[in-house]
């Protein structure tokens, strides 16, 4: 074995000396160490070289002369405070590293996927700063930039996503609270002042970047939702979208906004749905708007407004509009506008009714016709506004006389005995001038009615002409009045004076003045006056008088001279014509001392009593 050893010794220096290539188990080498299996076809199991074995690193660093040194590390072992796991690995001067390239897959990713990994220490990514770049046929397809986002300093189960440089950098989490959490951000700064707002969705270059605590917010576009800060539940999808829209309040919620620079202007606005290109641009404050279409609504400042179609409302300022249109008409032009606060809806164009081409279909006009025209059909679906004197005349119809109203005699119709000139009717008459109806003859009804002036329990009344009015029922308004004195009146001796009556029994029209001592009449008519008077014991034989004055003028009087001894007793009684406001008195004349006028009920009396 020892001559075996030497032999190969020498051959080796031997070789290497004249050729400078030596060749194990080959005599013919093709390398400066040229090694052949046993078999190629066939090897066996110890056909191979055998590299150092370690299991741990050098303590002490290998230097350049080691440059490229090759080792098997056996086990697990930590270099530079990073583990690495069992393999090949060769000395890297440069990089002052050990540099693995195994290939099990306990320490490599597979290409069809990796089993039994540990996420505190398996991962894909880098240690150091470097950008991570991934390519497709040689181009890069994804880049991954450095941020400072960190999502080992998260509670787990947080559910926040972050892609991108700066993207969702600064969440305070509290996922018992449901604060900071369930956020996606994907793209350059996306979300990255968010801090305690949840479940919002930003995909895009500093889509949602001012957004702080509004939550269920989703941003799809560069600048989309933009200048949000805490409101919440909008919807911006594409570039500056919603994109100064600043949600200041919690209130500023439900905006959706779908397409480039779609509610872009909006700052406070509430409630708004707009989609389409430039759709709703100018809005700044509105609420409860609805966009739909290329700049639909796009300079509406107002609320309420609808808008729907190409350009539809494109200068529509005002509030609770409706616009269905393809183009920037206004609202004489567009084909529906249409006012919510007033319930207007208006169409500018031709209304069909089903398809006019096919029964039931038809079709209205889209002009207003002229006065008095009739709207006819064709039969065909066409509709269109007629002159009633173009229609097709009734051959059965054969009266003659102007202003006759016709009567069917069961087979045409003929002239009438009812006389109609447009202002008065007669019945077998000519209507004269001022009768709305003239009738010649008797006429008879069994339920009369004449509705002026009627009331209840008024009697109709005919004039000096045959004109009849109602009016009230006499024996319900005539005046009836009684009166007394209510002390004993003392009368003086210079002859005729007033009889103050003051002490109403009953006044039916309250025409009597208990201030004045006289009645007033408040309709003019025929009236009787009665009139007596009661004086205390008298023992002489003066004269004593009673008499009527009508508006201050005597009417009638009753004189006589007393005798005896006893009370002195006078009455008057007469008819008078009044007219509205004349009044009546009642005087008495008297010249003796110490005659007083009593107050008995019965005997000092003033009547009055309206007989027509």
């Amino acid at each position: 074995m020892k001559l075996k050893i030497c032999y190969l010794l020498l051959l080796f220096i031997f070789t290497s000396k004249t050729i400078a290539q030596v060749g194990i188990a080959t005599t013919d080498p093709k390398a400066q160490l040229d090694i052949r299996s046993s078999n190629q076809s066939t090897p066996t199991n110890t056909d191979g070289i055998l590299i150092p074995k370690v299991d741990a690193f050098p303590t002490i660093n290998p230097t350049v002369n080691q440059d490229g040194m090759l080792i098997y590390l056996r086990v697990a072992a930590s270099f530079s405070s990073v583990l690495r796991q069992p393999g090949f690995y060769y000395w890297q001067n440069s990089s002052s590293s050990w540099i693995g390239f195994q290939s099990n897959t306990t320490s490599d990713w597979s290409l069809t996927g990796n089993s039994g990994t540990n996420p505190s220490t398996n991962f894909l990514g880098t240690t150091d700063n470097i950008n991570i770049v991934f390519k497709r046929n040689n181009r890069r397809a994804a880049f991954i930039g450095d941020g400072t986002f960190d999502l080992t300093t998260f509670n787990y189960n947080n559910g926040n996503t972050s892609f991108g440089d700066n993207s969702l950098v600064n969440p305070t989490v509290n996922f018992s609270a449901q604060t900071g959490v369930r956020n996606s951000a994907f793209g350059t700064n996306a979300l990255p002042k968010l801090t305690s707002g949840r479940r919002n969705v930003a995909l895009g270059d500093s889509s949602l970047y001012e957004n702080t605590t509004g939550s269920e917010n989703t941003a799809v576009g560069v600048g989309a939702l933009y200048s949000n800060t805490i409101s919440s539940g909008n919807t911006a999808i594409g570039r500056n979208a919603l994109t100064t829209f600043n949600g200041t309040s919690t209130a500023n919620i439900g905006n959706t906004a779908i397409g480039f620079a779609s509610l872009r202007k909006t700052t406070t606005g509430i409630r708004n749905s707009s989609i389409g290109y430039n759709s709703m641009l100018e809005n700044l404050t509105g609420e409860n708007n609805v966009a739909i279409g290329f700049e639909s609504l796009k300079n509406s400042v107002g609320n309420g407004n609808v808008g729907i179609g190409y350009q539809s409302g494109l200068s529509e300022t005002g509030s609770n509009k409706l616009y269905i249109e393809n183009s920037n008409a206004n609202a004489n032009a567009a084909l529906i506008y249409g006012e919510f606060d007033n319930n207007i809806v208006r169409i500018n164009g031709t209304l069909q009714i089903s398809n006019p081409s096919s029964s039931p279909g038809y079709a209205l006009p889209n002009v207003r016709g002229s006065a008095n025209q009739v709207l006819r059909t064709d039969g065909a679906g066409a509709t269109i506004w007629t002159n009633v004197s173009t229609l097709e005349t009734d051959p059965e119809v054969s009266s003659t006389v102007n202003n006759s109203v016709p009567k069917w005699n069961g087979t045409t119709l003929v002239d009438g005995i009812i006389s109609d000139n447009g202002v008065n009717v007669g019945i077998g008459t000519t209507p004269s001038v001022g009768n709305k109806l003239d009738v010649a003859g008797n006429t008879k009804t069994t339920n009369f009615q004449m509705t002026t002036g009627a009331n209840s329990n008024y009697i109709l009344q005919s004039d000096a002409v045959g004109n009849a009015s109602w009016v009230q029922n006499p024996i319900n308004t005539l005046s009836v009045v009684r009166v007394n004195i209510s002390t004993p009146q003392i009368l003086a001796t210079s002859g005729w004076q007033k009889v103050t009556f003051d002490s109403e029994l009953f006044d039916t029209n309250n025409e009597f003045n208990s201030t004045t001592n006289r009645f007033v009449a408040t309709k003019a008519g025929y009236y009787r006056i009665n009139a007596s008077i009661h004086t205390n014991d008298q023992s002489n034989n003066q004269l004593y008088s009673v008499g009527i004055r009508v508006n201050g003028s005597f009417y009638q009087q009753t004189t006589a001279n007393h005798f005896g001894k006893g009370p002195v007793d006078r009455n008057v009684n007469c008819i008078v014509n009044l007219s509205i406001n004349d009044y009546v008195e009642v005087f008495v004349e008297n010249w003796q001392i110490g005659v007083n006028i009593d107050n008995f009920v019965g005997k000092t009396v003033f009547e009055i009593e309206q007989i027509k």
